[in-house]
């Protein structure tokens, strides 16, 4: 019996030892699924602080933008009372600019007009010239031939 005692007692120190084989086994399959996720760990940390600093710049760059719109919009509302100033300035402008057309349009008709009645009165001068001519030659034609007559009188004497 001591024999099978001892060799019961064999036998649970071996079924021991290969539990604690086991275990180990299962602890060191523990322990390397330990370490990569301590190593996803790391590596996502970093990606967070990375994410985290992209954020944080994005945060200050928008907030720059913000304040540069605001900014602008101040100065918008500071200039909507000139832009209106220059805008009636501007149409005052316009209007006065109209008021000139209309006048030039104006001159140009009555200038139209004056040649019109200047090209007429050419015409009629030509008229008259030649009337002028016209009767001038009639008038030396008598003259000559009342000459002509006086002369053959005399001639006759």
């Amino acid at each position: 019996m001591d024999n099978q005692r001892g060799r019961l007692e064999h036998l649970q120190k071996e079924v021991l030892w290969a539990r604690v084989s086991q275990e180990e086994q299962a602890l060191q399959e523990m322990d390397n699924t330990c370490r990569k996720e301590a190593h996803n760990l790391e590596k996502l940390k970093d990606k967070i602080e990375k994410v985290e600093n992209r954020v944080e710049s994005h945060v200050t760059a928008q907030q720059a933008m913000q304040q540069e719109l605001n900014d602008i919009m101040k100065q918008i509302k500071e200039a909507q009372p000139e832009a209106a100033a220059a805008r009636k300035k501007w149409m005052a402008e316009k209007e006065r600019l109209k008021e000139y057309e209309a006048g030039i349009q104006r001159i140009d008709r009555e200038v139209h007009q004056k040649k019109k009645e200047a090209n007429i009165l050419k015409e009629r001068i030509e008229e008259l010239r030649s009337v002028d001519h016209d009767h001038a030659t009639q008038e030396k034609e008598r003259r000559e031939t009342q000459l002509g007559v006086i002369e053959e009188r005399l001639r006759g004497l």
